[in-house]
């Protein structure tokens, strides 16, 4: 995998080299599609879900039994 710059932590991966957030180039060199997908799906990371917190338990209303069911 293709290694960032150490001197430029902010710059992204280009066909023609590592760019930086202005657009000035950082480092000359040549990267492959595939390398610089693979760089951008190591960047990524797994994704954070938030939830609401529950204790699992569900409780029918009066108003949904009606609605549901019939029931008064």
């Amino acid at each position: 995998m293709i290694k960032q710059p150490s001197f430029a932590p902010e710059s992204i991966p280009t066909p023609m080299g590592w760019v930086g957030p202005q657009g000035a180039m950082v480092s000359a060199i040549q990267l492959s599609p595939d390398d610089i997908r693979e760089w951008y799906s190591a960047q990524s990371g797994p994704q954070m879900l938030n939830e609401a917190p529950s204790d699992g338990s569900f409780h029918i209303t009066g108003d949904m039994k009606r609605h549901f069911w019939g029931e008064s």
